[in-house]
């Protein structure tokens, strides 16, 4: 799961435009950094998902990382207006559906947010 930081700062700076400007370049972003097995999306508002298939956790992490880094360089409004992203990282489990993946990896995304934002937090092997 991903989610970029602090967006109603987006749309209450540059308004709905700016705001679907910010959207529009994460996505192209996304879309150019994906493998082509890999599926992403927008999930809502400014959260998105991105699916990795036949990655393990720390492949996974480690492209959620290279992603986050290249987010924090997209200047998609202004030249000192800085987007950033959070990401909740984890790996489905043998017999999962889809619907618990999603609520651990939006549990992990809250908890990146909620410890300063942009940032990954992957879950820990085992868990």
């Amino acid at each position: 799961m991903i989610d970029l930081d602090d967006f109603k700062q987006v749309n209450d700076r540059f308004g709905h435009a700016g705001g679907d400007a910010t959207l529009v370049a994460f996505a192209g972003l996304l879309k150019s950094q994906v493998r082509a097995a890999d599926l992403s999306g927008r999930f809502g508002g400014e959260e998105f998902v991105l699916y990795m298939l036949d990655a393990d956790l720390l492949a996974s992490s480690e492209a959620a990382e290279r992603l986050r880094v290249q987010i924090a360089q997209l200047r998609p409004l202004e030249a000192d207006f800085r987007v950033t992203a959070s990401f909740g990282v984890t790996e489905l489990r043998p017999g999962e559906t889809a619907e618990t993946l999603l609520i651990r990896a939006d549990d992990l995304l809250y908890r990146a947010k909620a410890e300063g934002r942009n940032r990954v937090i992957a879950e820990a092997r085992g868990a």
